[in-house]
């Protein structure tokens, strides 16, 4: 057969894109299906052109049929590209995925990042295999968690000389988005983003500002957590079900405290919107905060190894 890979065009190409991710979650079941307003959510991401960051191979005995598919995103303020490849299992080991790849990687060098990243589920071992033969390395990895049920009681208390306001309260983009761009230092998986672009994405209403609680010390943003209210999730788990994304917290600080402290106040406020359980994303944070959400009822559901490579 004779494939072209070309640029994905965002209003022919949707249907048939939403089809091959959710074709090969069929097959992968590592839970990266997607629904159209979820597919939406992805083409809209701040800083991503999807003209010119993501394309897609079609099925050469039917053209309305896409068999592979990648994109790259990288804000400006990320010396980091993200990247992902799909291709059809059918399909697979020809060469589909080697193509796709070299096309994403020379748009995160002519966006000059300085490496570029992508993750492969642990339960996909020639994923890993495959990103290896195209020289990446393990870096990190995303720890996706879920609790049952929220603790009850108060948060509990915030360490000596630190306070903690929601983003309601605050009401600043820029020190929002000097929270975001400090509080998850050394994290692999967190992505940079200016103002413009933080406001973007929280353009949705499962972000709400009184949802995001911002820690500080001696002025300054030391720490960051963000839960929304997700419909999705309560489709997901037969109940209301919030999100939180794991906090960050500045190096230096009384990491594991206030990392606690936060993520108390995030579930009480789950909690309280009637919510009757949590999904928790962590991406790349140390064995500690992972015991510390395990203590607040977080088991893992899926994990998946974060591939580096230096471009």
């Amino acid at each position: 057969m004779r494939l072209t890979v070309r640029a994905l065009d965002a209003q022919e190409d949707v249907p048939a894109l939403l089809a091959l991710i959710n074709a090969v979650e069929a097959v992968d079941q590592v839970g990266e299906g997607a629904t159209a307003e979820s597919l939406a959510q992805m083409l809209a991401l701040p800083e991503h052109d999807p003209a010119q960051d993501r394309w897609v191979v079609a099925d050469p005995a039917d053209p309305t049929r896409l068999i592979g598919h990648a994109l790259v995103w990288k804000p400006a303020a990320n010396t980091r590209a993200d990247l992902d490849v799909a291709v059809l299992p059918a399909q697979r080991r020809q060469g589909i995925g080697g193509a796709l790849l070299v096309q994403a990687l020379g748009r995160a060098r002519r966006l000059g990042a300085g490496a570029a990243a992508i993750y492969s589920d642990d339960r996909q071992p020639a994923g890993g295999a495959f990103l290896r033969a195209h020289g990446f390395a393990p870096v990190a990895a995303y720890v996706q968690m879920h609790a049952p049920g929220l603790p009850a009681g108060d948060p509990p208390p915030l360490p000596p000389d630190y306070s903690v306001q929601t983003f309601s309260e605050v009401g600043d983009w820029a020190v929002l988005t000097r929270a975001f761009q400090t509080c998850f230092t050394g994290q692999w998986g967190h992505q940079h983003l200016d103002e413009a672009g933080l406001r973007r994405w929280f353009d949705t209403p499962a972000r709400r500002h009184d949802g995001v609680w911002l820690a500080f010390a001696a002025g300054a943003p030391v720490g960051l957590i963000v839960a929304e209210l997700r419909a999705d999730l309560a489709a997901k788990y037969g109940v209301p079900t919030g999100y939180v994304d794991a906090p960050g917290i500045t190096p230096g600080g009384p990491d594991v405290p206030l990392r606690g402290a936060l993520l108390g106040r995030a579930l009480a406020w789950l909690r309280a919107a009637a919510m009757m359980g949590a999904e928790l994303e962590s991406w790349g944070d140390s064995a500690a905060a992972l015991d510390l959400y395990r203590e607040y009822g977080f088991q893992q559901v899926r994990r998946a190894t974060s591939y580096g490579l230096p471009l």
